[in-house]
């Protein structure tokens, strides 16, 4: 179902795909209250990690196994409630850790905390907000512990959107204005620095501490530049926005064709292999928010549905391309959203969104945690062991947790001045490049080549 070879989307017009893929197209034939998820995806299946009332959102996987053992990759999100247990509000958003049998509360404080990242080790960094505007970079690092790495006045400088890679380098972008600058911090040695002379907005960091932003350039995490990426302009585009990176310096971008809007659609979900833009999907509405493994799997999300399927025109849907087999497939095909994919190295996709698979007792009043799995032999069981239930049944609760993130206390915000473990802050004028230098890429180590 909703499966379709890249090649045949990509020869209609924008215009005529428009009218395709979304006129006529009803809504799908579930209660109002309870959209109910297909789960008819060749090659795939499908787990509800959360059921309850409560919002669950912008979940994040890894790009692969835990380091050391076999099975799913790790999950973390934002959760809008406790854990039995817990001292915080249960208004309070908190950031949960599942490792594929038991979940863990990483926060309990009284603020709130978005936008978490994980890596493979289990380390982790987050947004923490002091109020609706002030935000610091959070991290967890391999001891449990809980770290503050930003300590930045209010009005004045932001910290946010922050990512880490399986060497302990956080990146996260500094606002000071209009502008952001390109953080980092090291967790093994509690260095931070800040290229003082770049914009970087939504940095994202791979395994070799190769980052990039806005699609443009990839770049040390102290500004030394390694490789200059495609302007917009190039390729028929305005402007790059949202990109992602992944160990072989390939870039998922989301392209703005708009010559008179920056902030309006449609988008196109497009491809930076250092040397070309490849083109992987034409949205007639909007298509972005992508991530990007080293294995080859792309995933994104996108209003409307591919011909065939049942999602409306303003409906969000959760899509994931194959750069092997240049295929596309639609995980999603219902009438309410599903947002903010994420992908690890094993092929496991995470998002967030409405409705629920059968059997679940959620309903669309709040937002929920999805799995979707690879399942080559089309046996009916995820190939790495995860989606942690079968297609029909739902999800059990996790487990009462085994750990409390108590090492980040209900004053977390106004404790520790300078920070936990803040360590050491530099303020790069100019690029300082041996020091993020320390390890070669996992990819180039290994001898491997990238799918193109």
């Amino acid at each position: 179902m909703s499966r379709l070879p890249i090649s045949l989307l990509l020869r209609r017009a924008r215009t005529l795909a428009g009218v395709a893929l979304v006129a006529g197209l009803g809504l799908a034939g579930a209660d109002a209250a309870q959209a109910q998820k297909a789960e008819n995806v060749t090659g795939w299946v499908f787990s509800q990690l959360t059921d309850n009332a409560e919002e669950d959102s912008r979940p994040r996987v890894p790009g692969g196994s835990p380091i050391g053992a076999a099975g799913p990759p790790y999950v973390v999100w934002t959760a809008g409630y406790n854990l039995a247990g817990a001292g915080s509000l249960p208004s309070d958003a908190e950031i949960l850790l599942y490792d594929g049998e038991t979940l863990t509360q990483v926060t309990d404080n009284a603020i709130d905390e978005s936008r978490p990242v994980v890596n493979n080790r289990g380390e982790m960094a987050w947004m923490g907000f002091g109020n609706e505007a002030q935000s610091e970079i959070f991290a967890r690092d391999l001891g449990g512990d809980c770290r503050r790495l930003t300590n930045d006045p209010y009005p004045g400088r932001i910290d946010r959107y922050p990512d880490i890679n399986d060497a302990g380098v956080v990146v996260w972008g500094r606002a000071s204005g209009s502008s952001y600058r390109l953080a980092a911090h090291d967790l093994r040695i509690g260095l931070t620095t800040v290229a003082g002379s770049l914009y970087a907005y939504r940095p994202h960091v791979n395994a070799a501490n190769h980052v990039v932003f806005l699609g443009n350039w990839i770049r040390y995490p102290d500004g030394t530049l390694i490789e200059s990426g495609p302007a917009p302009e190039d390729y028929g585009y305005r402007l790059w926005r949202r990109s992602e990176t992944n160990d072989f310096d390939q870039v998922l971008i989301e392209a703005n064709p708009n010559a008179t809007s920056e902030d309006e659609g449609p988008r196109d979900v497009v491809l930076w292999d250092g040397d070309t833009v490849r083109v992987l999907y034409q949205s007639p509405v909007w298509a972005g928010r992508g991530d990007l493994n080293r294995a080859g799997m792309a995933v994104f999300e996108g209003l409307g549905g591919l011909p065939g399927s049942t999602s409306g025109a303003a409906d969000r849907e959760i899509f994931a391309y194959d750069l092997n087999t240049d295929t596309i497939t639609q995980l999603t095909d219902d009438d309410v959203d599903d947002l903010w994919p994420t992908v690890s190295e094993d092929g496991t996709v995470a998002w967030m969104g409405e409705g629920s698979y059968a059997g679940a007792a959620s309903d669309d009043s709040d937002r929920e945690i999805f799995l979707a799995c690879p399942d080559a032999d089309g046996d009916g069981l995820a190939d790495n062991g995860g989606c942690p239930t079968q297609p029909g049944t739902r999800q059990a609760p996790p487990p009462t947790p085994v750990q409390l993130g108590l090492e980040c206390p209900t004053n977390v915000f106004a404790a520790n001045p300078r920070g936990c473990g803040i360590g050491i802050e530099l303020v790069l004028l100019a690029p300082v490049a041996s020091l993020f230098r320390r390890r070669r890429a996992r990819s180039e180590s290994a001898g491997e080549t990238p799918t193109t």
